[in-house]
């Protein structure tokens, strides 16, 4: 139950603030097809990713020596998407403030990416702690 809490209440309460762009894209008669790339160029699936990963990683500090692999690996998967995550939008902030050019099609693809193996990975996090 406690999963299904953070699936509703954090991933899906996180990704409000996108959906409301893609409805304001969608009513300025933006392509049904142009629309994710336009709401996800920005990177900012990379920001919620670290988030998550690092809540997740969070609960899951100091729950016991119990199934430790399932625990490593699944910390280790969070903190990876994390750094890549963290690393990969400060890029992309220090690019665009310098005027070079962004593939905004390949940030919203790798950054939709980033986010589902994050999700997956901070899930099992959450599964993990909870005992």
């Amino acid at each position: 139950m406690k999963l299904l809490r953070w699936m509703i209440f954090s991933v899906i309460v996180a990704l409000t603030p996108l959906w409301l762009n893609a409805v304001i894209f969608l009513a300025k008669n933006k392509s049904i097809s142009e629309v994710p790339v336009l709401v996800l160029a920005g990177g900012e699936l990379l920001l919620i990713s670290t988030a998550f990963a690092a809540d997740a990683i969070g609960d899951l500090i100091a729950t016991g020596s119990d199934k430790r692999f399932r625990k490593v690996f699944a910390a280790g998967s969070c903190t990876v998407s994390l750094l890549f995550a963290a690393l990969w939008y400060s890029a992309n902030s220090a690019l665009r403030d310098t005027g070079q050019p962004i593939n905004a099609s390949m940030v919203a693809k790798g950054s939709m990416i980033v986010f589902i193996f994050t999700v997956l990975a901070a899930g099992c996090c959450k599964w993990l702690a909870k005992g």
